[in-house]
């Protein structure tokens, strides 16, 4: 288990002290969680600037007129923690209600995009508190919280993430970059060479290299798409697909409306727009006839089978 950690990871671990303490008062127990993870064990220095900027928090929050967007009694250690890690200057901002008020607001709004949670950023000489759980519980929490952060990474991705494929054999990262870069700051790229074991069809191609590009804003993924879609940007290679990522489930129900909607309007794909619907092949209500049907998946495969023949489309 410990192999791939870091050495000096795997001394933490190995020479970790904890205990357990078990209150009679779930209220006692409430604020050593919400207080000890604050402070430090031996500087005394800091825990009593951290406890100073408590005291005006809670002050300023007693005596304000403005009682909406004020901070939690459980987040004042919390709130005094972020003031001194991400404020250099935070002793003269303190004083200042007017300032101590926008220090708040910030605050909130971190811990509102953070799902309530703030992460120490300086651990040193600190103890860690949490409640404690069973590994199936935690194991479960921690899961649960992994899928909301996901789900919230997906969210606010979703059109900054672009999938390429139909690249060149020899397509590398360092490639990838110099094409997309002027587009914009990227967040990640990435390459995936798949080894393809069976071709199909005839094909003989044993690689198939495809990519995903994440930019840090929407507009310049945008940008991307629009210039470098269906290019011929390679020799000797179909046309460059660019695209939003998507998921394979959200691909497979577009694949499948899309299919509803060509057959809605009596067009298969591929031969360009028909009149079925006028010469009778379809029923009225949208459905085709049985041999009607199996004409239609057999005249498909042909097509897809001319197409992978002459290299337009690849599996």
């Amino acid at each position: 288990m410990l192999r791939n950690i870091p050495e000096e990871k795997k001394q933490f671990i190995l020479n970790h002290k904890y205990a357990f303490i078990c209150y009679k008062k779930f209220d006692s127990a409430s604020i050593v969680v919400n207080q000890v993870s604050y402070l430090k064990i031996t500087n005394k220095e800091y825990n009593s600037e951290l406890l100073s900027i408590v005291k005006l928090l809670k002050g300023y929050c007693d005596t304000s007129m403005i009682k909406q967007n004020l901070i939690k009694e459980e987040n004042l250690y919390r709130c005094a923690c972020y003031i001194i890690e991400n404020y250099q200057n935070y002793q003269t901002l303190v004083n200042d209600p007017s300032n101590l008020q926008e220090l708040i607001q910030n605050f909130e709004t971190y811990m509102e995009k953070n799902d309530n949670t703030y992460v120490v950023k300086d651990k040193t000489d600190r103890m860690e508190c949490c409640q404690a759980l069973k590994k199936a519980e935690r194991t479960k929490r921690l899961n649960k919280i992994r899928e909301k952060i996901k789900k919230q990474m997906k969210e606010k991705f979703r059109f900054c993430n672009l999938y390429v494929k139909n690249l060149p054999d020899n397509f590398t990262d360092e490639m990838l970059y110099e094409l997309f870069e002027k587009y914009g700051r990227i967040h990640s790229a990435k390459t995936i060479r798949k080894e393809l074991i069976q071709s199909y069809m005839g094909i003989s191609r044993c690689v198939k290299v495809s990519a995903f590009v994440c930019f840090k804003d929407e507009k310049s993924a945008k940008d991307a798409k629009v210039d470098l879609n269906l290019q011929d940007k390679f020799p000797n290679q179909a046309r460059l697909y660019v695209d939003y990522h998507q998921s394979k489930l959200d691909r497979a129900e577009f694949l499948k409306l899309k299919q509803i909607h060509y057959m809605n309007n009596g067009q298969v794909k591929g031969y360009g727009q028909s009149n079925m619907k006028n010469n009778g092949q379809v029923n009225s209500n949208g459905t085709w006839p049985k041999k009607q049907e199996i004409m239609k998946d057999r005249n498909q495969n042909m097509l897809i089978q001319q197409m992978q023949m002459s290299g337009s489309i690849y599996y």
